[in-house]
């Protein structure tokens, strides 16, 4: 029994694939995924947003993330010990909805 290869793509953006904005980098890896989906078992990892909900796509493929409250209270601990100028280091980004979106991750 042959076994397709697997490919997890987690997109850094606070956007979702797909997009219900249509965003085009979110597009592009859409439409890429659809093509090579026959040839590798795929599955994307991006930011909840609730206007996915008037979209049409496979949940199967398709994964987004829900912050929940312990990623808030990491967040909010983070915020107390480390500055504002460290996380933005860190984490490349100083935003708040940015980092609890890295550590829903």
């Amino acid at each position: 029994m042959h076994h397709k290869e697997r490919i997890l793509i987690i997109y850094g953006s606070l956007n979702s694939v797909p997009s219900a904005e249509g965003m085009a980098p979110a597009k592009v890896i859409f439409e890429t995924v659809n093509i090579l989906q026959k040839k590798y078992n795929i599955h994307v990892l991006s930011r909840y947003n609730q206007n996915l909900d008037t979209l049409n796509y496979d949940n199967a493929i398709y994964k987004h993330t829900h912050p929940n409250i312990f990623d808030k209270i990491i967040l909010n601990f983070i915020k107390l010990f480390i500055s504002y100028r460290r996380r933005k280091d860190f984490f490349i980004t100083g935003k708040d909805e940015s980092v609890i979106y890295y550590f829903s991750v």
